[in-house]
């Protein structure tokens, strides 16, 4: 990831974004998820109603990493939880493997 993130157009203040655009911003990928003009206190980092944090291809992000309300789990992404990999079963699942089971597979 560290090469091709490269490629994307650093976040810039005062530039106006579109939904599904994505920056890079600290040497992470960010995605927009809505349609804005940036601001000096709206940062990718720290603004979840704005931008989602995009995990490199074959990297099992963390539970508790991505703002679920935003960005949910759909079938087949997968999570580390409690020290185990999970595979999501359904679309836009918001729960942990603890409080929906039938949500979750254990890889």
């Amino acid at each position: 990831m560290g090469k091709l993130i490269g490629l994307y157009d650093k976040w810039e203040i005062g530039r106006a974004y579109s939904v599904g655009e994505h920056l890079r911003y600290n040497d992470n990928l960010y995605k927009v998820i809505q349609v804005h003009t940036s601001q000096a206190d709206w940062l990718p980092d720290v603004t979840e109603s704005l931008y989602t944090l995009v995990q490199p291809q074959g990297v099992i992000e963390e539970w508790g990493a991505r703002n679920l309300t935003t960005n949910p789990f759909m079938t087949g992404e997968r999570v580390m939880f409690e020290g185990q990999v999970w595979e999501s079963t359904i679309d836009n699942n918001t729960w942990s493997p603890t409080d929906y089971p039938q949500g979750w597979q254990l890889v």
